[in-house]
């Protein structure tokens, strides 16, 4: 029996169109798109189509739509580059959310050991969204702020509109984690409450196109340090020869998901999510769920199960014994997974350890169909009479 698949927040897999329109550019686009010849040519024609078609569908510039390998070099390259931007004889004061994906607290970490950086973090409320008076009170002796839109692991919506009236107060510049909200929740740069985001990550892979790809928005007129530089690059910002045929595969799905955002798909979701979060909290009382007094992707339920002792399991022991059963879901980040730690996100909402230690998220995709939560609710059973308190 096919197993059922709740971990779109780590990966989707791939669309059809987004594989069709992949093969379709290994014969029309293979070559280097800085040649000069035919092959060349057409190549580079087709990157610059797909720039322009991936600015239309973000409310973005062509030339602020950089192609990388992924958000987490989007967001190192934007967190170097406004540091560089505004280096000065003291260290960058960053102001950065508690709940930042883990790629960007390896970046800050590793400017703040080289000396550039110092790290103010803004604390979380138990809804998952940042706390505005903590963030209004850090802006005031910072340089730059780096705040995500969505939350990777419980799914929380910061209020953009509030954040950004506090960073146009100050004229800070705002690197904003986009990768969970894309495709997920109404998200462009040309909106009034994100007008104020100068730099943003995307990837491509969690919206169902191939990996390996990603994209960082970055506001015309202002000046770009590459993170990988060389003379034959990705016509200047990034180094390296762009794989255009999975650039060409992530817009097709970056544009099926907008499509669908469109019809109303997440208005499903969340139906769908709200159910299994009810039928959960029914059949094991005492389950507590993370985020759910705040604005929520539709797509994301965050939750503690009490096993029937009335104790904690160790969320990554559960994950397994799920996936022995036939459900694929997660504890929270992928790249944070298997060091034994409670979640620092829940951590920073004020989860105790035990019960962030205990936590899963399960995400839902364009594929999730409602006849599977019946078969997850006995799957849970099982797994949850399996697994002991810690």
């Amino acid at each position: 029996m096919k197993a059922i698949y709740l971990d779109h927040n780590a990966t989707s897999p791939l669309r059809p169109r987004a594989r069709e329109r992949w093969l379709e550019l290994q014969e029309d686009a293979w070559a280097n798109a800085r040649s000069l010849h035919g092959p060349g040519v057409a190549t580079r024609l087709a990157l610059e189509a797909i720039r322009e078609r991936t600015a239309r569908a973000l409310g973005a510039q062509p030339s602020e739509v950089i192609f990388t390998s992924g958000a987490t070099e989007s967001n190192h390259s934007a967190l170097r580059s406004v540091t560089l931007e505004l280096q000065g004889d003291s260290p960058v004061r960053w102001a950065v959310g508690a709940g930042e994906h883990p790629s960007v607290f390896m970046a800050l970490d590793e400017l703040t050991q080289r000396g550039w950086i110092t790290q103010r973090v803004v604390a979380l409320l138990p809804s998952g969204q940042v706390d505005l008076d903590d963030l209004e009170d850090a802006l005031e002796s910072s340089d730059a702020l780096c705040l995500q839109v969505a939350n990777h692991e419980t799914g929380a919506l910061m209020d953009l509109g509030s954040i950004s009236e506090r960073v146009r107060a100050r004229g800070l510049p705002w690197h904003a984690d986009a990768v969970q909200a894309v495709g997920r929740t109404p998200f462009r740069l040309d909106d009034e409450s994100t007008q104020m985001i100068t730099s943003s990550s995307v990837s491509g892979h969690k919206l169902g196109g191939p990996g390996g790809v990603g994209l960082l928005l970055w506001r015309s007129g202002r000046p770009f340090h590459p993170l990988l530089g060389d003379s034959e690059g990705e016509t200047g910002p990034r180094g390296g020869t762009p794989d255009v045929p999975a650039i060409g595969a992530t817009l097709e799905a970056l544009e099926e998901s907008l499509e669908e955002l469109s019809r109303g798909l997440m208005t499903d979701h969340r139906r769908r999510r709200d159910l299994l979060e009810a039928r959960l909290c029914e059949e094991f009382p005492g389950t507590i769920v993370h985020g759910v007094s705040g604005a929520r992707l539709d797509n994301t339920l965050a939750l503690s199960l009490p096993t029937p002792d009335g104790g904690w399991p160790d969320g990554e022991e559960l994950v397994i014994e799920l996936a022995t059963r036939g459900l694929a879901v997660s504890t929270g980040a992928a790249c944070a997974t298997g060091n034994g730690a409670p979640s620092p996100v829940l951590m920073a909402m004020g989860v105790s350890p035990e019960v962030a230690a205990a936590s899963l998220r399960l995400s839902l995709g364009c594929e999730t169909r409602h006849e599977d939560l019946d078969r997850l609710l006995s799957i849970m059973d099982e797994a949850m009479n399996s697994v002991g308190s810690h």
